[in-house]
């Protein structure tokens, strides 16, 4: 998935999957309203420049769900992360829960978009990495 760096000599990936209240089905994107739901985000960067951001450099991971057709775009997840100790090389992996009912949420297609970036001592630094999809399907069963 596409993970942009301006002028800096680093690498990244980011993914990011749907799964079912308690992880087990991959991929899920036909969900009942009231059910939770979860979004797992991987993303990895690498790079000799990678050892030189500040441990305390904090990942913005941010996670909408954009109507497709009539509806409200929504932002389910808004969390940070830090940097973590000097390396080279970095690896996350972080599972957010979404609960049943999610407020605003309506019955139709949505397009997931998984957004991550990364502010280092408060300034936005260069990287950013995106995933758009799966499209998700919200129903409310009677």
């Amino acid at each position: 998935m596409p993970f942009e760096v301006q002028a800096l000599p680093i690498n990244g990936t980011i993914t990011a999957t749907v799964l079912d209240p308690n992880g087990q089905v991959p991929e899920r994107t036909i969900i009942q309203i009231p059910d939770d739901w979860a979004i797992n985000v991987r993303w990895s960067v690498a790079g000799n420049m990678v050892a030189l951001f500040s441990p305390t450099a904090q990942w913005h991971v941010k996670v909408s769900l954009e109507s497709l057709g009539p509806g409200m775009d929504l932002k389910v997840v808004d969390v940070t992360e830090a940097m973590g100790a000097p390396a080279f090389a970095h690896n996350y992996d972080r599972t957010m829960n979404i609960p049943g009912n999610y407020p605003g949420l309506a019955a139709g297609a949505y397009k997931l978009v998984t957004v991550l970036t990364l502010e280092n001592a408060g300034t936005p630094a260069p990287i950013a990495g995106y995933v758009e999809g799966p499209v998700l399907q919200f129903y409310q069963f009677p």
